[in-house]
């Protein structure tokens, strides 16, 4: 079974170093990899 690192691996050799983070018209950045670490309680 796939781990998140294994997720990002794949990500990074798609993208080819591109920034996919894009911004609301409200300015709010949202990234295309949200993770448990990302989430603040």
């Amino acid at each position: 079974m796939a781990d998140i690192n294994d997720w990002q691996a794949a990500a990074a050799k798609e993208v080819k170093g591109k920034d996919l983070t894009w911004n609301t018209p409200e300015g709010i950045a949202v990234k295309p990899l949200y993770t448990a670490e990302d989430v603040t309680v």
